[in-house]
């Protein structure tokens, strides 16, 4: 095996890769979300959401969970909000939709990314505080093997996400 490396490289690559995003919105497609429990065992979705927007952070990985926070009104709005802007709707809700399903039912769409950041064992991550409509144009996947485009005409009620 050949050891020969530009190990400079590969240290910048590592940064580049680990340093925080600037904040701000960015379009991301969640790849993945599983259904799972916080640590004070609270049900959440655990997401993973790559950029998919063109630039210096394309393809990069924001991870983000959604706490079902049954006892704060406010961490409430929130999930409903980011579910909301997901694609769940509230007929879902009212056929009581589980976790499980809104798992499946977001892993693929595209949504806005609101990021910021956070320190966490002495690093600086990025977080995302709130998801919105995608932008203007993009296709959404949906279980029914159509999808469905956004509209810069639209009200906010009336896109089908």
């Amino acid at each position: 095996m050949d050891n020969e490396f530009d190990w400079g490289q590969l240290q910048q690559d590592a940064k580049l890769a680990t340093e925080a995003m600037p904040d701000g919105e960015y379009q991301i497609m969640v790849e993945s979300a599983e259904a799972t429990k916080s640590s004070n065992n609270s049900p959440m979705l655990k997401m993973r959401c790559r950029v998919i927007q063109d630039g210096p952070y394309s393809k990069r990985v924001i991870l983000t969970n959604m706490v079902v926070a049954v006892h704060s009104g406010f961490a409430l709005k929130l999930f409903f909000d980011r579910c909301y802007a997901l694609g769940i709707t509230q007929a879902d809700f009212d056929r009581k939709i589980t976790l499980d399903e809104i798992a499946s039912k977001i892993t693929g769409r595209y949504a806005t990314a609101v990021v910021g950041h956070h320190e966490y064992q002495g690093t600086t991550r990025n977080d995302i505080s709130m998801f919105k409509e995608p932008a203007v144009g993009t296709i959404q996947p949906d279980n029914t093997g159509g999808g469905s485009l956004t509209s810069e005409f639209a009200s906010s009620s009336e896109i089908e996400f």
